[in-house]
């Protein structure tokens, strides 16, 4: 059979590199040719659906990127992770239950369609 990507899961993601480190109000002035990865550009080339987890109280890459991201039709569903920070998804038991339920909806979704 046929092998490919069926589905993508995102943890943490951000908008971009640039857009991680500087205010909102100045985003604005930075060209984008010389941000770096540019995951909102590739959600909205994205032909598969997408997962989205995030913690809300996640210092490295705020939650408004995932807030952003979310808004792109490629997202099939999210995981907002309340007390959630940038590296404690998967060791705080509370959150790693909450996540697995999410990804393991998610697989059933992608087997099923």
């Amino acid at each position: 059979g046929k092998c490919g990507v069926h589905g993508v899961i995102l943890q943490s993601a951000f908008c971009s590199i640039i857009t991680t480190r500087l205010p909102m109000f100045v985003q604005k002035f930075i060209p984008r040719c010389i941000d770096m990865m540019f995951n909102d550009e590739m959600l909205r080339q994205c032909t598969v659906p997408v997962l989205l987890i995030h913690g809300k109280d996640d210092k490295v890459v705020p939650f408004s990127h995932a807030l952003v991201l979310a808004k792109e039709k490629s997202v099939w569903s999210h995981c907002w992770i309340d007390g959630g920070k940038h590296n404690n998804l998967e060791t705080v038991s509370l959150y790693r239950d909450e996540m697995c339920n999410s990804i393991g909806n998610f697989i059933a979704y992608i087997v099923n369609h």
